[in-house]
């Protein structure tokens, strides 16, 4: 199970048509890290790529622990030097820096930090700018240094594009807590949220400088799978009587001291080694997705009873249907046959989904298949359907294959004074938008002069006028038209939401 719904950050290469194949790799290995980097840093990060004589924002990822500043995505927006000097000044002479700046004028300060992105030693026309919310920048600053050199080094890492193995990564929120330990599998940061979390397990004191092995949790193993493969895991266990969900990131970095020799640091000595743990207590989301689960096997088994039971009833019906002599009760038990069948449709297509959503059109193109089985060998009827995919709601769907199956009926009972009769039938479901639209054309005889359709004393007809108003809360129209006999059925999408 992923913890959480992955928003992966949105990138669009187009702009970037002066790269090498090489560049591009590179850049690809950047973005994999770019949605860890932004959740763990708690900004907003974006990457801008020379165009000509402008910027373009290629790359933009959005924070989960965090609001994220910008609504809205940017990439593909065309960004001109004189607008963003220093972003410009970053790309086309490798120049870092930072800014205090006004993403909303007189709303919201942020601290901005541009950092002209190099591939090994070459400079790339690229450069990185993180947006931080100026409170959660200055809270960043009163942190444990271990944490705040331990997401240095995770920025580093991405803009060397060491964390292309971080792009599958589930998301990291809030609610997730924070460990850091180094090559010594000494913990020597717990976030607050990792201690809180940590004590569900039993360990009540103080979760730093201690070694990891001695949580008796599978993290110590995870650590050095993850340092042994230099690659970043996930993996959920059940600890306890929870299910704990944790991400385990490798962290290699020379030492850190001012932000400029962080990125053109040369060798240096002493070294930043360890791997950053960020946990997650998925016991809740489990049972609830569990419970979920459940409860869906248990109705698509409902229905799938209730489908055999309509169709035991068909059965039934049938059987009665060939011991009764007279005609007019043949004809009203194969009318109630292609009822009770109808509904069992509805029923079958829902025994398969767990969705509450129905496709109209596979609906009624099975009554129309439905229809089709009950025509004689020798007919000389053909029955034709088209349609556009349209969901909705079991109740909605239902009424709709009623209606479907009780206007193929009547056309092929009034349309037609002989069984043998030559003809045609054109079932249609248009989707309009707004509304949804059934059709059903004959070129049979057509209406009588003194017809009224609200005076009819057709059961089908009347059960349609039923359905419409009362279920689908549309319109139902019956006229001839250029040697057709049409019936229009048409209802507004709105009136699903009523009965969802």
């Amino acid at each position: 199970m992923t913890v959480g719904k992955s928003r992966k950050p949105e990138v669009s290469w187009s702009p970037c048509k002066d790269l090498s194949q090489e560049e591009r790799s590179f850049l690809e290995a950047v973005t994999a890290g770019l949605q860890v980097t932004t959740d763990v840093s708690r900004s907003d990060i974006m990457l801008y790529c020379r165009y000509g004589g402008h910027m373009v924002i290629f790359a933009q990822a959005m924070p989960h622990s965090i609001m994220p500043l910008f609504s809205e995505t940017r990439v593909g927006r065309y960004v001109s030097p004189e607008r963003e000097p220093a972003i410009w000044e970053a790309i086309t002479s490798g120049r870092y820096s930072t800014h205090q700046l006004e993403l909303i004028p007189g709303v919201a300060p942020i601290f901005q930090e541009i950092i002209p992105i190099k591939m090994g030693r070459k400079r790339l026309p690229v450069a990185a700018v993180v947006y931080t919310n100026l409170i959660e920048h200055e809270r960043h600053h009163h942190r444990s240094k271990v944490f705040q050199k331990a997401v240095q080094c995770l920025q580093k890492m991405c803009w060397e594009g060491k964390l292309s193995t971080c792009s599958g990564l589930s998301p990291f929120t809030e609610w997730d807590g924070v460990l850091y330990v180094n090559n010594q599998m000494t913990i020597t940061y717990a976030s607050g949220v990792a201690m809180n979390l940590y004590r569900r397990l039993g360990h009540l004191g103080k979760l730093t400088w201690i070694n990891l092995k001695s949580l008796n949790t599978r993290d110590a193993q995870v650590v050095n799978a993850a340092l042994a493969e230099n690659r970043c895991l996930e993996e959920e266990h059940e600890e306890g009587n929870r299910i704990w969900a944790r991400k385990v990131i490798p962290m290699r970095c020379p030492a850190m001291q001012s932000l400029p020799e962080r990125i053109f640091a040369g060798p240096q000595q002493e070294k930043f080694d360890g791997a950053l743990i960020l946990v997650h207590d998925a016991t809740e989301a489990l049972l609830k997705e569990q419970e979920i689960r459940t409860k869906n096997a248990m109705i698509q088994e409902i229905h799938h009873r209730v489908k055999n039971n309509l169709q035991t009833v068909a059965s039934l019906l049938r059987i009665q249907q060939r011991r009764v002599q007279s005609q007019e009760a043949r004809t009203a038990l194969q009318e109630a046959i292609n009822r009770i069948l109808s509904v069992s449709a509805i029923h079958e297509y829902l025994s398969h989904s767990s969705g509450r959503s129905i496709n109209l059109r596979d609906v009624i193109s099975r009554v129309v298949e439905q229809t089709r089985g009950l025509l004689s060998d020798g007919s000389g009827m053909q029955i034709h359907f088209h349609g556009a995919d349209v969901y909705f709601p079991a109740q909605q769907s239902t009424a709709c294959a009623l209606v479907a199956n009780e206007l193929l009926q009547n056309a092929i009972e009034h349309g037609y004074s002989e069984v043998s009769a030559v003809g045609e039938i054109m079932v249609e479901l248009q989707d309009l938008g707004n509304s949804v639209e059934i059709k059903v054309k004959d070129n049979g005889t057509g209406l009588p002069p003194d017809f009224d359709l609200e005076k009819t004393n057709s059961l089908g007809l009347q059960i349609v006028q039923a359905l419409v108003k009362n279920e689908l809360k549309g319109e139902f129209f019956l006229k001839r038209e250029e040697g057709y006999t049409v019936a229009t059925v048409r209802f507004s999408r709105a009136s699903s939401k009523e009965v969802i």
